[in-house]
């Protein structure tokens, strides 16, 4: 697939040094998401944002890039096609690509390339959902036993915007399915963070809920995220906050219903 190669030469120079290559080997996915997001100012900052929606539907690639030594492995995740339904037109994060670094449990070391996926018209920087989405940290769970997880990400544009993500959440199983041996698994926890946004403060806190089944290999066939959190930024002129709703489906190719 040309566009891929390209995403991996363009994430090449942001691997860390030491890693080695990998034969590419794409996981190709079905991704709906959608955003919807109410914004006011606190503290005396006034501001007129009407409330935002985002529908987007397109299909993604994903592709371990780079063995690392500490055993973690650098993935490429294209973001090859996506429409935005409000407008029926390209969104403006098709075509590009980010490098999520983690170890096989899905926990996540590191992000690459955040800063090409945020801005205006791309709006990646409000849709880090997409980090857990397709890199949870999921833990070993028996069929009707419970295990929580932490886990922490970073989510950088640059160095003087970025936060620290920390997520908690209980884990059950409902065994696998007898005809796919594939393994149902929920969760339900708390998100938070904390940052800066150049001279603002930022923080944010909310609920976590998802549905994951995985193959007899552990390979993510659907993962279902939800996302409700406040987001706020504070600054010298006042206080600006966000309540964000975000839903994420990933479905794999060919192997979603199994």
């Amino acid at each position: 697939m040309l566009t891929l190669w390209f995403a991996l030469q363009a994430c090449a120079p942001l691997q860390i040094q030491g890693g080695l290559p990998l034969e590419t080997e794409e996981r190709i996915y079905d991704l709906r998401l959608r955003g919807n997001f109410s914004t006011r100012g606190e503290d005396g900052l006034q501001v007129t944002v009407p409330d935002q929606q985002l529908v987007l539907r397109g299909r993604v690639v994903l592709a371990d890039a780079t063995l690392y030594r500490d055993g973690s492995v650098g993935t490429v995740v294209l973001l090859e096609e996506l429409t935005d339904e409000g407008t029926g037109l390209v969104h403006g994060l098709s075509g590009r690509a980010m490098e999520l670094r983690h170890f096989p449990s899905g926990e996540v070391l590191e992000v690459h390339g955040l800063d090409h996926l945020a801005g205006p018209g791309r709006n990646g920087d409000a849709l880090d959902i997409l980090i857990p989405l397709f890199s949870p940290k999921i833990p070993q769970v028996s069929p009707g036993k419970e295990e929580r997880t932490l886990s922490r990400y970073p989510v950088r544009l640059d160095e003087d915007r970025g936060h620290q993500v920390e997520v908690v959440a209980n884990w059950v199983s409902e065994g696998s399915r007898k005809r796919s041996l594939a393994t149902d698994l929920r969760y339900e926890g708390q998100l938070r963070c904390s940052g800066t946004d150049r001279e603002l403060q930022v923080s944010c806190a909310g609920g976590v809920a998802g549905e994951i089944r995985r193959d007899r290999w552990g390979g993510i066939l659907v993962h279902d995220l939800n996302w409700t959190r406040t987001v706020v930024l504070q600054g010298p002129g006042g206080t600006l906050v966000q309540e964000q709703v975000l839903e994420a489906q990933a479905t794999r190719w060919g192997e979603g219903t199994q």
